[in-house]
């Protein structure tokens, strides 16, 4: 219960916090945005249904669905990442800085009380807003052009461990160095996590096409994938949210993930 209250003291904190309230803001603006987008594509496709001219049988609602999820998803990623980043690295240097945390562990509370309580409010403050946004993609999507989702269980694991990712690394981070070596360390793999992906991604593409001999990509992919899994779990879940029958995940394939990314079949 100790460590409860210290969560909930937090996390009033946090949601004082100018930078909390404006990007809750942009995600709410962002999504409304996204809708109306997603409203005129659909009254375009209405008035004119023969747009997209296939023998397939299927229709254009996965195709423009999947369309819309990679055009959105990485604008959402980047600000759900520096969300993380920003308050994870701010939280407990401020508080240690300001000596509360350090007035909290000589209570009866515990260290590790204290610890948990200040740190657990900035993950649940980034998923929260995490799941609005991306699950607000989603569920907009779904909703205007309907689609079967390719793998809900993968898309939920993977969510879960895109958010967890830069959170613990970042608080990790902060209690070693000051807040923008940690930011800016913390950005470098993410950098460097999404260069290996992309190059495991293309490998993936190349080696479905049969074209050439492409496992060195592949293997780098994998490697930036045990450094920093961030970029893993994006692709993973952009796979697991992505139309089960569309045309486009083919074209689209460098953009995201047409599947599974292999660190996660190991």
């Amino acid at each position: 219960m100790k460590t409860y209250n210290v969560f909930l003291n937090c996390l009033e904190q946090l949601l004082h916090r100018k930078l909390l309230i404006a990007t809750l803001i942009i995600t709410i603006v962002f999504l409304s945005l996204f809708t109306w987008a997603l409203i005129e594509a659909n009254n375009a496709l209405d008035e004119s249904p023969n747009v997209i001219q296939t023998d397939a049988p299927i229709g254009t609602d996965a195709d423009v669905a999947i369309a819309a999820l990679f055009t959105a998803f990485p604008m959402a990623a980047i600000i759900i990442v520096g969300l993380s980043v920003i308050v994870g690295s701010s939280l407990l240097p401020e508080e240690l800085s300001s000596g509360r945390l350090s007035f909290l562990c000589s209570l009866p509370l515990g260290r590790f009380s204290a610890f948990t309580g200040f740190i657990s409010a900035s993950l649940f403050a980034t998923f929260l807003i995490g799941l609005f946004l991306m699950g607000g993609i989603v569920l907009i999507t779904t909703i205007i052009f309907p689609y079967q989702l390719t793998s809900v269980p993968e898309a939920v694991v993977s969510f879960f461990i895109w958010i967890f990712v830069p959170w613990a690394f970042i608080s990790a981070l902060s209690l070693k160095f000051k807040r923008m070596p940690s930011i800016i360390l913390t950005f470098g793999l993410f950098g460097a996590s999404s260069f290996l992906g992309g190059l495991g991604q293309l490998g993936r593409f190349f080696q479905t096409a049969g074209r050439i001999d492409v496992q060195g990509l592949i293997t780098a992919g994998n490697i930036g994938a045990l450094i920093f899994p961030l970029d893993t779990a994006y692709r993973s879940l952009l796979h697991g949210i992505t139309p089960a029958n569309s045309l486009l995940s083919e074209p689209l394939a460098f953009f995201g993930a047409t599947e599974t990314p292999d660190i996660w079949k190991m």
